[in-house]
């Protein structure tokens, strides 16, 4: 399949939108996500994809913690914050209020 193609498809398709953060020893960052789904709910398990290359990626291995915050849909701008796409982030805390869920896991 053409990626170009592919990527077209894929940008169709509806999904939710998160912001996983992180916080601890290694300091505090955060990543807008949408490659986010549960596993079981027993134990409460969680699969979440970042980048190996990403530099908050390490922080999360490193602080042993994370915090999806599943957005609704009129919070762009906190997805569009994590994303680098607003210069002055209007974010003063690593958990949200007004999101859908957040959701607090260890490694």
């Amino acid at each position: 399949m053409n990626p170009q193609l592919f990527l077209e498809g894929m940008s169709h398709a509806a999904c939710t939108v998160s912001v996983l953060t992180t916080d601890g020893p290694d300091g505090r960052a955060g990543i807008t996500i949408s490659a986010m789904t549960s596993v079981s709910a027993d134990p409460p398990t969680l699969l979440v994809c970042v980048h190996h290359l990403s530099s908050t990626c390490q922080k999360i291995i490193n602080n042993g913690i994370f915090c999806v915050n599943v957005l609704s849909e009129d919070q762009s701008f906190i997805s569009d914050t994590f994303a680098g796409r607003i210069d002055t982030p209007p974010i003063n805390s690593v958990v949200q209020t007004g999101l859908l869920t957040v959701q607090e896991h260890r490694i």
